[in-house]
């Protein structure tokens, strides 16, 4: 005996649901792969972005859909199991084409593990298909829709509010009434369904004559299947705080890295000071030597080359703290940064000389081994560069 059954659901962010994990559930993908009862699935209405994979679409209203959307909605019904599946294929078809003309939709036809009970999963978007919407991208198609000063839509595509009222559920239920019936009439079955409740039925009637929704999912395969939804949801929140922690530690251990080579670096310096007088009086000889004969290249700059030579040792400055450091937990950016301090040298030598960029090596020395250290675990074994 055909039977009526329809739910009528919101996926909504704000009770942290997902259309994506809806997708996924009636479409048997992923976590849910183990689910039996799949029987056939199609997409209509889809923008170009999401033409060959709908799950492009449904991933679109996660990501982009405001922070207390609505994401989707879901129209549960039965499926008259005096139909084969083409019939039920069509019937579908049919119901849709008739209540969600405009509408991005979804649909999965299932059966229970014994292939009974055959029933449909139908998801679908309150956006608006239109010539103009079917070519924006994701993160367009879901932004609030307007129209600027001349008239023309701008902005995501148009929501059509009428899809979430009182009425339409009623439109919902009394087209899938006929649409069942007509399809039944095709098949040549003399049955009907009816979308009324009992008080719209007459009661008086014997009872093989009651036309009454009669529920195709027992309360224990709903309690499953609500159990299911909490436990994944569950395991992905864990899966976010064991990320968010890993974060948190790596950025103490950088920290942690850096204070152990300042320290080191004191150390070092600490020693140098106390090794052999003759060694500390050969080195200041020697010094004093080379300063009886150097001439300082700084004084042969004018004030406007002074100006720009200053402007480049900052920019020098910056990458080489960055490649000491690390920009935030992207720990990776460090080499790039090194790189930009040499090249940065490169440029000093081109534009004031090869004497000024030793004067400003000799300056930025101590920086550059941190950074290198740093990056490669190991002291460099030549001047710059990696």
């Amino acid at each position: 005996m055909a039977i009526f059954h329809l739910n009528f659901r919101r996926v909504s962010r704000n009770k942290d649901h997902s259309s994506l994990a809806k997708f996924k559930y009636i479409m048997r993908t992923d976590e849910f792969k183990n689910k039996s009862g799949f029987i056939y699935s199609e997409s209509f209405n889809l923008p170009n972005f999401a033409k060959d994979k709908p799950e492009l679409f449904w991933i679109g209203a996660d990501l982009h859909e405001r922070k207390n959307a609505t994401l989707c909605y879901e129209i549960e019904f039965a499926l008259p199991k005096e139909l084969n599946h083409q019939q039920n294929i069509n019937l579908v078809k049919n119901y849709i084409e008739t209540i969600l003309p405009n509408a991005p939709s979804t649909f999965a036809i299932h059966t229970n593990e014994k292939g009974e009970n055959p029933h449909c999963h139908l998801m679908f978007s309150d956006r608006t298909m239109s010539e103009r919407a079917e070519k924006l991208t994701a993160d367009k198609f879901f932004k609030r829709a307007s129209k600027n000063k001349s008239g023309y839509e701008v902005g995501g595509a148009k929501k059509d509010e009428t899809l979430d009222t009182k009425a339409a559920v009623y439109n919902y239920r009394e087209k899938l009434a006929e649409v069942t019936n007509q399809h039944l009439k095709q098949a040549g079955v003399n049955e009907e369904i009816t979308h009324k409740s009992y008080k719209a039925l007459d009661k008086d009637k014997p009872e093989s004559e009651q036309r009454v929704a009669r529920p195709y999912m027992s309360f224990g395969e709903y309690q499953q299947y609500k159990k299911d939804v909490e436990e994944i949801a569950e395991k992905r929140k864990r899966e976010a705080e064991i990320k968010a922690q890993a974060e948190i530690q790596a950025l103490k251990q950088a920290e942690e890295e850096r204070k152990r080579r300042e320290i080191q670096a004191l150390q070092r310096a600490e020693e140098e000071k106390q090794k052999q007088p003759s060694e500390l009086e050969l080195k200041a000889a020697a010094m004093i030597a080379d300063a009886l004969n150097y001439r300082d290249p700084l004084a042969a700059l004018d004030d406007e080359q002074l100006k720009k030579l200053k402007i480049q040792k900052d920019i020098l400055r910056d990458d080489l703290l960055k490649a000491i450091t690390g920009s935030g937990i992207f720990i990776r950016d460090k080499p790039k940064h090194y790189n930009y301090a040499v090249k940065r040298l490169d440029y000093i030598e081109e534009h004031f000389g090869s004497d000024i960029r030793r004067i400003v090596e000799e300056e930025f020395k101590g920086r550059f081994i941190e950074a290198y250290q740093g990056i490669m675990g190991k002291a460099p074994t030549f001047k710059m560069g990696m």
